[in-house]
């Protein structure tokens, strides 16, 4: 009986992220062959346990009176880069295997999320011992995290060559462009920063992937897939802006709480920008 669910979870849990930080296709242990990639089983095992880490965080946060705002999500931009370039890093190879099984999706959104939350108390105790604001200490702390990345980012960029024209496809058609048309008829209560920020991250993410996908990239999340077999290309983009535009709609209601609200800008942030900065960096490259 130990042995089927030990196999079980290698196959469908552990295999595929194993199988991911090889750059294979698959992963064998113990005779069981597991594929890289999504299926139901880590699909709805990483889901669950992401909003259970959400959970735990929203209650201390509460019972703490610890204010978290749409605008402290901004201030956490440097982190959600950091985590598409540390991404894209281990994609390359050029680090230990020992330590890419960490930075393959989804455990990366743990890694970082852990280092975010110690960033985050570490913001708290900067803003209360020298009366910095919180969110101007976090945005620094995220940059101090971000700068060695962002610099062995652009050396490996620069080593493996970058395709510019697919750089300038890939970020103003149609990811600005929708941007900009979301700017232009923004709705006046979802004009300020966070808004502009997650509209940019779902245009930019599913634009980088409907590129991705036009030059061969197979796409490996259940949704992704299913979206890209229904409207081609294109069909992540959609996917996308329907969620952003679902997002926008429970927000306009205004019954959500500070807290909820911005932790639904995060989410969709996370998804958008750190995704699509993969994707992006992969593609320019082309590994």
């Amino acid at each position: 009986m130990i042995e089927k669910i030990l196999n079980f979870l290698w196959k469908y849990i552990a295999g595929p992220i194993i199988a991911d930080a090889k750059n294979a296709e698959t992963a064998v242990w113990n005779g069981v062959t597991a594929q890289t990639g999504y299926n139901i089983f880590n699909t709805a095992a990483w889901g669950i346990l992401a909003a259970l880490f959400g959970y735990l965080i929203y209650r201390e946060f509460d019972r703490r009176n610890i204010r978290f705002t749409p605008e402290t999500v901004v201030a956490s931009v440097p982190f959600i880069l950091m985590g598409g370039m540390l991404r894209f890093i281990e994609d390359t190879g050029a680090i230990v295997f020992s330590l890419r099984p960490f930075l393959i999706t989804p455990v990366i959104y743990f890694v970082i999320a852990g280092i975010y939350v110690i960033s985050f108390v570490g913001a708290i105790r900067i803003s209360k011992k020298h009366g910095k604001d919180r969110d101007r200490s976090l945005a620094e702390i995220g940059t101090l995290f971000l700068t060695p990345v962002a610099l062995y980012t652009f050396y490996l960029l620069f080593q493996f060559g970058i395709n510019w024209s697919l750089l300038v496809i890939s970020i103003l058609i149609p990811g600005a462009m929708l941007t900009g048309f979301y700017w232009l008829h923004r709705d006046t209560d979802f004009g300020e920063a966070p808004y502009y920020l997650i509209a940019f991250s779902q245009f930019f993410g599913g634009a980088v992937s409907m590129v991705s996908v036009s030059q061969g990239y197979v796409q490996k999340q259940l949704l992704a897939q299913f979206s890209t077999q229904l409207f081609g290309a294109p069909g992540i983009l959609l996917v996308k802006t329907g969620l952003l535009a679902a997002v926008l709609y429970v927000l306009k209601d205004g019954d959500e709480d500070e807290i909820t609200e911005a932790v639904l800008i995060l989410a969709l942030t996370v998804v958008g920008l750190a995704t699509g900065l993969r994707v992006l960096l992969r593609l320019i490259v082309g590994i």
